[in-house]
């Protein structure tokens, strides 16, 4: 799907260790996107990494991360 344009763009998915947010990370790295996990769920989230991983090309990473503190998202932004 080249017309959304996100072949090797980095992509933020909150709550993407599960549901709709893992669901989301998986269409997002199908159509070329390097994605960040970024969830609460350490586990959860290095689980969904690790089948991103196996299923999709790309520069995928897992990121701990509360969006509910400034200091957490800062974190992740460097």
């Amino acid at each position: 799907m080249k017309w959304l344009g996100l072949e090797g763009k980095s992509v933020v998915v909150t709550g993407g260790a599960s549901g709709i947010g893992k669901a989301c990370c998986e269409g997002l790295a199908e159509v070329g996107a390097n994605v960040v996990i970024a969830d609460m769920n350490e586990a959860g989230g290095k689980a969904a990494l690790n089948e991103l991983k196996n299923s999709f090309p790309g520069n995928h990473i897992f990121v701990k991360i509360d969006v509910t503190q400034k200091d957490s998202v800062d974190q992740m932004i460097d």
